[in-house]
């Protein structure tokens, strides 16, 4: 049977695949581009923080898109369509984010540049400073649309202008690249499966409406959806074979990987990179120094005291932040009170990049440094000026530290009222009930601020708790927010960043203030000695990523900050943070500086609460609700479902509507129930061929395997080949009389049996499905052929 051509589309074979007449496909296939993207943004679901971002995304990129689509309903040339969304992108991201600093809150003026270089580097300190998933900031958020708008603007180029709707899988691609690398657990499956959702829904979409355009003018074909599905699954086949062949990939699928890394960073980012450093199978950012100090010494670069219950931050302090170190003396002796031990530090930061200063705590002066450097008073973190960083700097640090036993810690635990509140003792207004309860077991009784902290740190370095990197990435429980810590002290395994934020939590809950100092564990002995500026000789040790640590400081009247160490096979146990139970458990030496042995040891080790009376019921406490993560989840599932099982209901939905049509109108409806069986075959992948006259498709069909069998479903097909040839081109003739025309003969009754063209159309369906193979009876349901290349009628 031939097909009739579409009048709107030019016929000259040179020209571009055409495209439908201008009307409502344009917005089907922004809608299509607009879901495939928001669908693939959710993987950046633990990049950023929670979904308080996603509104303005949804905003952006519909924004762009419908302006795409109204540029084509307009008929503007295809060159200047992206213009239009960029126009638009622009308009709504001043209306977002700088409506008060714009012309009627959407035209930028200089105004919204000067605001918009405020967010820029809003956008900058959070990634510098923050680990993933980083807080929704304005400047964060406002990249990210910016980001997503022009995938929008990519995608809407590939699929709508240029008909290339399968390489739109790179605008796809570019944004899982961002989780890929981020995030310790990659995509992960749930962001990955809702991508794979959004690309076939614009693939399915792009072809349903290029499919009409007529094939002789190099248009898509009527097999272009087999291809796509081919092509689409030998791509997913290539995910599973590419991470076999790509160095660096060990597991997970494409473009996930544990070690998927675009290079390699001598830096200590302060909570970005602090889990990577320390799974990353090689050491980078190698320093060494020298001390004149007793005790095994740990490098600070920076302290986190801002906790909103997602993540610990530093507290910037621009405002009190002193330019230059020549202060620093007089910061430290405000800070620090009672006897103090004086030490000498010689520092090579080697190719050691970053900008925040580590140095020993507490500094009294830095001696040799290159740059311009500014310092915290409340802190005394050092923090490079513009573009100065630690590379290829060498150091003297002259440190104090009080002298601390456990009789002063013990008088010094009453906090005057004017000493440090906020922002060191801030915590949500509600805790986890398993932290909740954890802090009351562990410190019932108990009314000392010290003996408290001591309580604290014990329990956390029980034979309870186990040291590990990989088990709070395996659990997807990597990270230092409030539900983190208390998932971590559920299953009771982590490493330092867990422990740390643990104890610091657990303290402010006891009115303890705290904060997080991280840096470097003390190092290993080179076996070099050196000779000092005062003529002694003293040892060298080295640090590097491996080293990179995490530790809480609590503050004690009098006394200052002072550093506990609640990770197990970490650093080393103060002696006024020692109890004489801990030290023959523990196995830890305080010269042993580098404790690999029992820190391998305690990595291959599982954690196990089946004995343990404190683990409580899981479960039980908020902090074993996914929340965001798991409401995602399901509905990403429930998006994939849904997607699946369409064209299954959109096919069903379709034979019940001309069925009823059938049944409903007198006599049947001849057209209605042909076109039924037409689609049908089409489903079976036996279809009319468009030379096929509707008795040759019949006789073709009949003698199929299909309906050889069956004899009733071969006559049933034959009456309604007869009914269909006598409705299209038969002419209407009055029953009982052959020579007399209608309009002179008498009414004709209705057939006696209206339904009986609805039954011979569901008989012959019948033996079709029960005479295929299950694999062809699979397709037909769910992959119906007739949705996207369905029958047409050759008449006008």
């Amino acid at each position: 049977m031939s097909r009739t051509t579409d009048p709107h589309t030019p016929q000259a074979p040179d020209q571009p695949p055409r495209r439908p007449p201008v009307g409502n496909w344009p917005w089907l296939i922004s809608a299509a581009i607009t879901m495939a993207v928001i669908f693939s943004s959710f993987s950046l679901n633990g990049v950023l923080l929670g979904w308080g971002w996603l509104p303005q995304v949804v905003v952006t990129v519909a924004a762009v898109t419908a302006a795409a689509a109204w540029a084509r309903v307009l008929r503007v040339p295809a060159g200047l369509i992206p213009v239009a969304g960029i126009v638009v992108l622009i308009a709504v991201v001043t209306l977002l984010f700088f409506p008060d600093d714009s012309f009627i809150g959407f035209i930028p003026t200089t105004e919204t540049l000067d605001a918009l270089w405020i967010a820029l580097q809003d956008a900058n300190q959070v990634v510098v400073n923050q680990v993933a998933p980083v807080q929704i900031t304005d400047g964060i958020v406002l990249v990210t649309c910016v980001g997503l708008g022009l995938v929008a603007l990519l995608l809407d180029t590939l699929t709508a202008s240029l008909q290339m709707p399968a390489t739109s899988g790179l605008g796809i691609l570019a944004v899982l690249v961002v989780p890929a690398i981020v995030k310790s657990s990659s995509v992960g499956i749930a962001g990955y499966t809702a991508a794979i959702v959004g690309y076939l829904i614009l693939l399915g979409t792009a072809h349903w409406i290029f499919s009409r355009a007529d094939s002789s003018s190099g248009g898509y074909s009527a097999s272009q959806l087999d291809r796509a599905l081919v092509i689409g699954s030998a791509a997913l086949a290539a995910t599973l074979v590419l991470p076999l062949a790509v160095p660096g990939f060990t597991n997970g699928l494409f473009p996930e990987g544990s070690r998927l890394s675009l290079g390699t960073s001598s830096g200590l980012n302060p909570m970005v990179t602090l889990g990577n450093d320390l799974r990353n199978p090689g050491s980078v950012g190698r320093m060494t120094y020298t001390t004149t100090s007793e005790e095994p010494v740990y490098l600070r670069a920076v302290t986190l005291e801002h906790f909103d219950g997602g993540t610990w931050e530093p507290d910037q302090r621009e405002g009190l932040r002193e330019t230059g170190i020549d202060s620093i003396a007089s910061e430290t002796e405000e800070l620090l009170q009672g006897p103090t031990e004086f030490a000498t530090t010689r520092i090579d930061t080697g190719n050691f990049v970053s900008r925040w200063l580590p140095v020993p705590y507490a500094p009294v002066s830095v001696d040799g440094l290159s740059g311009e450097w500014s310092v915290d008073p409340v802190t005394l973190s050092i923090l490079g000026v513009d573009q100065t960083t630690t590379a290829e700097q060498s150091y003297t640090v002259t440190s104090a530290t009080p002298v601390l036993t456990k009789e002063t810690l013990a008088g010094a635990s009453a906090i005057p009222s004017d000493s440090l509140s906020e922002p060191f003792l801030d915590l949500p207004d509600e805790l986890p009930q398993v932290i909740e309860q954890t802090v009351a077991n562990v410190t019932e009784g108990i009314t000392n601020r010290y003996r408290k902290a001591m309580a604290i740190q014990n329990h956390l370095r029980s034979k309870q708790f186990v040291y590990s990197e990989t088990a709070p990435v395996r659990g997807g429980y990597d990270g230092s927010s409030m539900e983190i810590v208390a998932r971590f002290l559920e299953e009771k395994s982590g490493y330092c960043v867990h422990y740390s934020a643990a104890m610091a939590v657990m303290a402010r809950a006891e009115g303890i203030p705290s904060r997080i100092a991280v840096g470097y564990a003390p190092g290993t002995a080179t076996g070099e000695t050196i000779i000092n500026e005062d003529g002694e000789e003293v040892p060298q040790f080295e640090v590097d990523s491996d080293d990179a640590h995490a530790w809480p400081e609590l503050y004690f009247a009098g006394l200052g900050w002072v550093k506990f160490e609640p990770t197990p096979s970490r650093g080393v146990v103060p002696d006024y943070a020692r109890t004489p139970s801990q030290t023959p458990d523990s196995g830890l030496n305080p010269n042993d500086l580098n404790p690999d042995d029992l820190q391998d040891a305690a990595e291959e080790e599982e954690p196990s609460t089946d004995n343990d009376p404190s683990a409580g019921s899981r479960g039980s406490g908020p902090a074993n609700d996914d929340g965001p993560s798991w409401i995602i989840s399901t509905l990403v599932l429930t998006a994939a479902l849904a997607a699946g099982a369409a064209p299954y209901l959109i096919r069903r939905h379709l034979t019940g509507s001309r069925l009823h049509t059938v049944r409903k109108h007198a006599g049947g409806s001849a057209a209605a129930a042909w076109q039924e069986l037409n689609d049908t075959a089409i489903d079976y992948r036996v279809g009319a061929h468009e030379s096929e006259t509707p008795r040759r498709f019949t006789s073709r069909l009949s003698g199929s395997t299909l309906l050889s069998n069956s004899d009733d479903a071969s006559a049933a097909l034959h009456r309604l080949t007869l009914a269909y040839e006598q409705a299209e081109y038969g002419r209407p003739v009055a029953a009982g009389s052959s020579g007399q025309t209608a309009q002179t003969a008498p009414a004709a009754p209705p057939p006696p049996a209206t339904t009986v063209a609805a039954e011979d159309v569901v008989l012959v369906q019948d033996a079709m499905s029960r005479n295929s193979t299950w694999q062809q009876r699979l397709v037909a349901l769910l992959l119906p052929k007739s949705l996207v290349h369905p029958w047409r009628s050759t008449l006008n």
